[in-house]
């Protein structure tokens, strides 16, 4: 009875998030081009976009036809069609007759480049007009629904229940709640419940006393006992033994514990906030989670978005991982940037692309499922979209790589004032191969002959 007093005195039922949010319709703006700022609102259907004047969007660049570009809403993502013009549609510097394209891409016609945009969040979804919160980054309407939720969480101390993908930054969006509350000033401690065994975990939790167990040669205080006035975090709730988790329900109802091993009671003062990758009512009904625990943990939910569900913060969280590994100087060509936000579903989501960014830092080359994309659009299973395209796979390829390895060497090459052999180390390159390229590419200065 206490868990639906609780739930039903915090009011914030109607602010979860409960389910992905839907790829339904775009906003179509004008990025550059004499008619920068224009807006189309495509919710559903097709429209088209050109200079004459009953097209769904008018342009008055004089390089772009009079029906240039048909724009199709679809449920494998935004079909842009080349309506014959005559100075063509390109996307990621590639000139396009049919392409599936996601939010977040970016499309060339004559002196104009306009830019597929998410659409805007209702009002009555409350989205926050926040751009970041604390270490979370980005602005597009799914993290600023996220962020909407975070806020109206600052208020309250109720178990809450984090959701979302592998990678998708859960315990960061814990840390961020424990930091936007009252107990902010309190300590934050971790237990991951899928990386150790039940006796580990155990003590982990509660703690335990001298000689409980074969290696217990002193007392250990738990995550409980450690975060007492602050927050604990468990991380992986799903992976919590049926055995443990009677105790871990004692100790949200009661806020007391006793060690393993032990005869004491310790009160503790802890906000409990667990998070999950896994379905835990279908783990409730298959009778591997306790239905009254999960209850007790859910009474606010909150879900994360998976890195393809807000692909236009790709660009900013590659600047953001950049900076934070003290490459702040360095850039990506746009068609680069472009190709990471929509050229991959990201299966690892915020994890795998920081990996990726630094791997670009590191050794300047583009992480393997980019490389093999070629400018396809990946879908989550693996498989790709189709892209007409006028010359071959292999020279649309050619052409993105090769403009990545040049910005890459040029940002290299100043920010370590021209001097080769800094910039090849810190590329993790050899200095003849790293010079190999700086001459393929037209950037080597004055050539003293030398490898």
């Amino acid at each position: 009875m206490a868990d639906k007093d609780e739930r039903t005195d915090t009011g914030l039922t109607d602010v979860l998030l409960q389910s992905p949010a839907q790829e339904q319709g775009c906003m179509v703006r004008v990025a550059e081009g004499a008619d920068q700022g224009a807006e189309l609102d495509l919710p559903s259907g097709a429209a088209v976009i050109g200079t004459r004047d009953d097209c769904d969007l008018t342009l008055t660049d004089s390089a772009v036809s009079g029906r240039h570009l048909q724009l199709e809403v679809t449920s494998d993502g935004i079909v842009a069609v080349d309506l014959g013009s005559t100075n063509g549609t390109f996307y990621m510097e590639t000139r396009v007759e049919r392409a599936i394209v996601k939010h977040g891409a970016s499309l060339r016609i004559g002196r104009t480049r306009l830019v597929l945009l998410s659409k805007e969040v209702p009002i009555a979804m409350k989205a926050s007009t926040r751009t970041s919160y604390g270490a979370l980054v980005g602005s597009s309407p799914a993290i600023r629904r996220l962020y909407a939720v975070l806020e109206q969480l600052e208020a309250f101390e109720s178990s809450t229940l984090i959701l979302g993908e592998t990678g998708v930054g859960k315990e960061l969006v814990a840390r961020e709640i424990h930091a936007h509350s009252k107990r902010a000033r309190g300590p934050f401690e971790v237990c991951d419940c899928g990386a150790l065994s039940p006796t580990l975990i155990e003590s982990e939790l509660f703690g335990h006393t001298k000689g409980a167990f074969t290696g217990a040669h002193a007392d250990h205080r738990g995550v409980f006992e450690r975060g007492d006035r602050g927050t604990v975090f468990l991380d992986e709730i799903g992976e919590l033994p049926a055995e443990l988790q009677p105790k871990l329900l004692r100790v949200l109802d009661t806020h007391a514990l006793r060690r393993v091993g032990g005869t004491d009671t310790f009160n503790v003062d802890v906000r409990v906030v667990a998070a999950t990758n896994r379905d835990l009512g279908a783990l409730v009904k298959s009778g591997k989670f306790r239905q009254d625990l999960f209850y007790r943990l859910e009474i606010i939910t909150v879900r994360v978005p998976a890195l393809r569900e807000r692909r236009e913060d790709v660009p900013l969280l590659i600047e953001h991982f950049l900076r934070s590994l003290g490459q702040g100087d360095l850039t990506l060509s746009p068609t680069t940037v472009e190709l990471f936000a929509t050229g991959y579903d990201w299966p690892g989501n915020i994890r795998e692309l920081k990996n990726a960014v630094e791997r670009v830092r590191t050794i300047g080359a583009l992480p393997e499922n980019l490389d093999r994309s070629g400018g396809t659009t990946g879908r989550a299973d693996g498989t790709s979209v189709d892209i007409d395209i006028d010359g071959p796979f292999q020279e649309a390829k050619r052409r993105l790589v090769t403009a990545f390895e040049h910005d890459y060497l040029e940002a290299r090459i100043k920010q370590s004032n021209n001097n080769i052999s800094q910039a090849a180390r810190s590329s993790g390159m050899e200095r003849s191969q790293f010079k190999r390229l700086l001459r393929k590419h037209g950037l080597l200065g004055s050539d003293d002959g030398s490898p």
